[in-house]
């Protein structure tokens, strides 16, 4: 399932960042490319971070020094 949530966020940002590039009005445009990139960003920062389990997220906190 998440992978479907993460294919899909990245078609529907790739879209929005075309579009924003192929249309002529100025604001729609850029608006457009910055719903985009940013998605893309965070689509493949969530994939990142997602692949972490909490124990591991714990383990990590643990061996912080302070």
């Amino acid at each position: 399932m998440k992978l479907l949530w993460m294919l899909s966020a990245m078609t529907v940002s790739i879209f929005f960042l075309f579009y924003g590039l192929m249309t002529t009005a100025e604001v729609t445009g850029t608006i457009s490319q910055v719903l985009g990139f940013c998605g893309i960003l965070f689509t493949f920062l969530y994939g990142l971070l997602n692949k972490k389990t909490k124990k591991q997220v714990h383990e990590d906190k643990k061996e912080l020094p302070l």
